[in-house]
């Protein structure tokens, strides 16, 4: 087997090069580090505790390097023949891209075809994620339909190299098949799964947490041209988790997003718990009759520190005490004079709670500024 295969092999399984070529620990090892890569990756994004994006930026570098380091190791296996790189560029491509490799080999209308078919799919998942009837053709499409066209692009490509498939035999071809099999069908899935269940990015849909949370504006399009008379601009993109309420519950302070039919893509922080006594009494908020100082965002507010304008009764509400049943939480938005929440609705049950808004990721200007953990 050549040195290129095996670096093609670690390309779609990490470690797969070296295990291969038998060389059992290193590939366990570099399998681990970057399965715990993948895993403090996740954990960075769902802590409040790291919000500055210079920790995603080193650790995307910090994988990078170490990502070359073990296409290297595999590339250099003591024993291992010299080997074709075009060969396993073309493939790496055609996996990426269908389509790529075939044109690097020249063979423009298998390049042509393969293009043009991954198009189509691509469009075909999209054009049916708008359609109700359709929607359960879009997860069919991306989960099964793309990954097997990306794998038989790749194949394609490699066997396209008639003098390598001649020199060094089927079985490398095989075991190249296999790591890109492995790659789509169970590190992808089980990669995607992992990140669908432990994390979510939407976008701010109201100003209930202004300043903290910045909503859309939607401005006058002065386009002639738009379909629409109205345009959407700026926006908080936020990094949502939905992993730590699964084995605790919200606690004060926390910047719950809520999922329901009155409160779709609404960010409220959590003012009391199941088993307390609320209370606004301007501009404070009194649970179990102490003033909320901690976490000291509750106290900037009531100071009007900041931009915010300190906690009121809504109008026409009165400042009766609510006491928090087992399932219930109330929750207040930092925009005390125009945001809907506890006030108006009364406490939240547990089940409208989505998830934990951690970060905020977009805009980039943005990203970093503290929630008020």
């Amino acid at each position: 087997m050549s040195s290129w295969d095996l670096a093609l092999i670690s390309f779609f399984v990490p470690g797969g090069g070296q295990a291969v070529f038998r060389r059992w620990r290193r590939g366990g090892l570099w399998f681990l580090f970057f399965l715990g890569g993948s895993l403090f990756f996740l954990w960075l994004l769902i802590t409040p505790a790291l919000v500055s994006p210079w920790w995603a930026i080193a650790w995307f570098c910090t994988m990078a390097v170490a990502w070359v380091a073990m296409l290297v190791d595999a590339w250099h296996a003591p024993g291992a023949v010299p080997g074709s790189a075009r060969l396993s560029a073309g493939t790496v491509a055609s996996f990426m891209v269908p389509g790529l490799g075939q044109a690097g080999d020249r063979r423009w209308l298998s390049a042509g075809l393969w293009l043009s078919g991954y198009a189509v799919l691509l469009g075909g998942a999209y054009y049916a994620r708008g359609v109700h009837e359709l929607s359960w053709l879009n997860p069919l499409i991306l989960m099964i339909g793309v990954p097997l066209v990306r794998w038989l692009a790749s194949l394609d490509a490699y066997q396209g190299m008639a003098e390598h498939a001649a020199r060094y035999g089927s079985t490398t071809f095989m075991t190249v098949g296999v790591a890109a099999i492995v790659n789509l069908m169970i590190l992808m899935p089980a990669l995607g799964y992992l990140t669908s269940a432990c994390f979510d990015v939407v976008q701010i849909g109201s100003d209930s947490m202004k300043p903290t949370l910045i909503a859309p504006m939607m401005v006058p399009d002065t386009d002639r041209a738009a379909r629409r008379p109205i345009k959407v601009i700026g926006g908080d993109r936020v990094i949502v988790d939905k992993l730590t309420y699964r084995w605790r519950a919200p606690r004060r302070g926390d910047v719950a997003l809520l999922t329901s039919t009155r409160s779709h893509r609404v960010a409220l922080r959590v003012a009391g718990v199941p088993g307390q006594m609320v209370q606004i009494i301007p501009p404070n908020v009194v649970v179990d009759g102490r003033k909320v100082v901690d976490p000291p965002i509750f106290r900037q507010i009531a100071e009007e520190a900041g931009g915010t304008m300190g906690y009121r009764a809504m109008a026409g509400k009165l400042n009766n005490p609510v006491i928090l049943r087992a399932d219930e939480y109330y929750l207040l938005g930092d925009n005390t004079r125009g945001s809907l929440d506890s006030r108006v609705f009364g406490p939240y049950k547990r089940h409208f709670i989505r998830g934990r808004v951690t970060k905020i990721c977009w805009p980039l200007h943005r990203a970093g500024e503290p929630l008020g953990y």
